[in-house]
């Protein structure tokens, strides 16, 4: 083999080496798409703001003056993230008006409660009664409780599903169903009494309710001291008068019974008295 061959061959060979040695130090360049993101709980609502009793929200002006809340579990198939929930204004549904408070939560793993609390400026002092009431809206009605109504009152705003009243079950029809509570409650040193509503789930499954037509009154304040008794007044109805004639001696007498409604409208509630004898 020649001088001159000899060199060719070992300068392919060194070219051959010279290449390897490049491609193996080279990557190849990557994108690395952006992990995916998902907000299923709402932002933090401004302070809540304080008012004073009686309160009436039917929620026309969106959720102003509330705080949303909630104690949820983790969601196991999102890691970190807690299960989807969210409560916000809708006009899918109202009771009233044309719009409500729409609550929708993730209950798969047969846990979860959120709500919508605000304080109410009240004089602060012993425990008093306060009266809470709203229209809720189920889409079925369902002999399982699927969850139940939340409902609080106190010094403080709720922080977990143990500060709540679960008394009653939602679903208790199909549609608009009417809740009332009375709940002693005392407000803070400063006069601050917070109050709230919301859902608790206990099955698994997910669920949306709709609250409208909220009212609160406090017992002591504004005109929320409550219905007195019925009084005779409008609306009664008495017998016809009669007088007792004995000999020169003429007495005005009552015979028969007479009744009287609620001045102030009540719904088909009456008090009747008896009027048999002799009136002095």
């Amino acid at each position: 083999m020649t001088r001159s061959l000899r060199l060719f061959l070992l300068g392919g060979l060194l070219a051959v080496v010279l290449l390897l040695t490049a491609a193996c130090g080279s990557t190849a360049p990557t994108s690395v798409p952006p992990a995916a993101t998902e907000t299923t709980s709402p932002s933090p609502q401004p302070t809540a703001e304080g008012v004073s009793p009686p309160l009436a929200e039917g929620f026309e002006g969106g959720l102003a003056g509330w705080q949303v809340g909630a104690e949820v579990p983790q969601d196991p198939n999102r890691l970190g993230e807690e299960v989807a929930w969210s409560i916000e204004a809708s006009d899918e549904q109202a009771s009233a008006g044309s719009q409500s408070a729409r609550l929708r939560l993730d209950g798969s793993q047969d846990d979860g409660t959120i709500w919508l609390a605000r304080p109410l400026a009240v004089q602060a002092g012993a425990p008093r009664t306060v009266r809470l009431s709203f229209d809720l809206w189920s889409e079925s009605e369902s002999f399982n409780t699927l969850a139940n109504v939340a409902a609080y009152a106190g010094p403080e705003a709720p922080e977990a599903e143990q500060d709540f009243d679960l008394s009653q079950p939602a679903n208790q029809s199909a549609g608009w169903q009417r809740y009332s509570y009375s709940l002693s409650a005392e407000s803070s040193a400063d006069g601050e009494l917070w109050v709230a509503v919301g859902i608790s789930v206990v099955w698994e499954t997910e669920v949306t309710y709709y609250i409208d037509e909220l009212q609160v009154e406090v017992e002591g304040e504004g005109s929320s001291g409550g219905p007195g008794p019925l009084q005779p007044g409008e609306g009664e109805a008495r017998p016809p008068a009669a007088t007792l004639h004995a000999g020169d001696e003429t007495q005005a007498a009552g015979i028969g019974s007479y009744c009287w409604s609620d001045a102030a409208g009540g719904q088909g509630v009456a008090v009747c008295a008896d009027a048999i004898g002799l009136i002095t």
